[in-house]
């Protein structure tokens, strides 16, 4: 989806970084992505991903995959945007959308860790560099002296949402540092998936003193623990499941402040989890199948 919506910046005759793309194509952009009303000619949409209702002026995206492209481009040029009071105010049209809250949360989260830094207790870092990737994290990660958030650009990467890397050639060491943003009490284990694949980062760093600490950024919890080394016993012998790591609960508050009081609003108004509907499946008997009662979100299981 990114690949097409960068086209259409050459279609209306742009390219990255170019004055009318940063001035005119990029906060028409943002209008789409917050669902607010928008001055914008018409010739700065993609009409193939993004419109524009007629009678209100308000922009919106055909779904979510153009959603989650759109989020890149805006990072790439310019990440202060999800940071500004009109991109928060947009949580107020959505506080019955998890889904949309849960964009809107993520990319204030990441952006304020990028462009102010992040601090928990004796765990901080200034301001750091965001790199995109695309598919294996590793081919992305320089060896020499750096301080990195990488985000990836694929809206459905397995694990996290952004890595903070670390690396200090002279002392030969290295910190790993896995974000998850999440406002759903019911989010998949991404900390046991990341690390299930932790022998890969042990194999490129390779010499080095690796380090990890994950860190989940939800509504209202905070905690801090150790986490001890997870093995599991194989006919081939024991096998590293999770490494000894630091585990790290914070609220969106302690992140940005301005978020964390728009959420506490919404929290008092409204419930921000709203379950969706159970359709009786025909596949297995006595199943359910829990479908997402958004159309942008292709997400469907099956319980017993």
């Amino acid at each position: 989806m990114l690949r097409p919506i960068c086209r259409g910046c050459v279609l209306l005759g742009l390219a990255y970084h170019t004055d009318a793309f940063t001035r005119f194509y990029i906060p028409t952009l943002v209008d789409c992505l917050s669902g607010r009303p928008s001055l914008s000619e018409l010739e700065w949409f993609d009409h193939r991903y993004f419109w524009r209702a007629d009678g209100t002026r308000r922009c919106h995206y055909i779904c979510g995959l153009a959603r989650e492209a759109g989020a890149v481009i805006v990072r790439q040029s310019d990440p202060d945007p999800f940071l500004h009071e009109l991109w928060l105010n947009s949580l107020n049209a959505f506080e019955g959308n998890p889904c949309v809250v849960g964009f809107i949360v993520e990319q204030t989260c990441l952006s304020a860790i990028s462009s102010l830094g992040f601090g928990h207790g004796d765990f901080h870092w200034k301001p750091a560099q965001i790199r995109i990737f695309e598919g294996n994290i590793l081919e992305s990660i320089n060896l020499e002296d750096s301080s990195t958030l990488f985000i990836p650009q694929g809206w459905n990467y397995k694990d996290i949402d952004a890595i903070y890397v670390r690396v200090n050639k002279s002392e030969m060491t290295a910190e790993v540092v896995p974000i998850q943003v999440t406002m759903n009490d019911r989010h998949g284990d991404s900390e046991m998936r990341f690390f299930a694949r932790w022998s890969n980062w042990e194999s490129f760093f390779v010499g080095y003193k690796l380090t990890s600490t994950f860190v989940w950024i939800v509504r209202d919890r905070r905690s801090r623990e150790n986490i001890e080394e997870h093995l599991r016993s194989l006919r081939s012998g024991e096998r590293v499941v999770a490494p000894k790591h630091m585990r790290v609960y914070i609220t969106a508050r302690e992140v940005f402040e301005p978020l964390g009081q728009r959420l506490e609003t919404l929290s008092k108004s409204r419930a921000l989890t709203v379950p969706g509907p159970t359709i009786i499946s025909h596949e297995r008997p006595g199943s359910r199948m829990i479908v997402n009662e958004f159309p942008w979100q292709a997400n469907v299981r099956v319980v017993s």
